[in-house]
């Protein structure tokens, strides 16, 4: 994760931890108001935690045009996205969802779909057992 998303999610939040008039909006703000220093590890779980209503958004005195400028559900989505990209396995294929996220999207539909047509293929084909010449059970 870069430094500076992590620096800019510390000073909001820390203006955020001050001001509490957020505090009953969402699960992030409970976390929040528990810790005074922020590690990497906590800004991570704080952002996971946003689900980016932009409630605190909406609602929050110091955003633009204050000279804060808080923007709490954009940082905590900038962090997030950041460490999905960096923890996601394998690596390289986080680098190619986020650089070609639609297209590796519609490739794995294609081939979920081939895949069902193939599974049907095989089974109207005569891969599984005809009722007709199956023995009754019942009598």
């Amino acid at each position: 994760m870069s430094s500076e998303s992590i620096a800019e999610a510390v000073r909001q939040l820390q203006i955020c931890d001050a001001c509490r008039y957020c505090e009953g909006y969402c699960a992030v703000f409970p976390a929040l108001h528990r810790k005074r220093a922020f590690a990497d590890g906590d800004i991570t779980q704080i952002a996971n935690l946003c689900h980016n209503c932009r409630g605190c958004y909406y609602a929050c005195q110091f955003t633009e045009p204050h000279e804060f400028d808080l923007n709490v559900p954009g940082i905590l989505a900038r962090v997030r996205q950041e460490s999905w990209q960096d923890l996601a396995a394998p690596s390289g294929l986080a680098r190619l969802f986020h650089s070609h996220g639609t297209a590796l999207a519609a490739t794995v539909v294609i081939a979920f779909a081939a895949m069902i047509w193939t599974a049907k293929a095989i089974g109207s084909a005569g891969g599984c057992a005809s009722k007709q010449g199956a023995p009754s059970l019942g009598g």
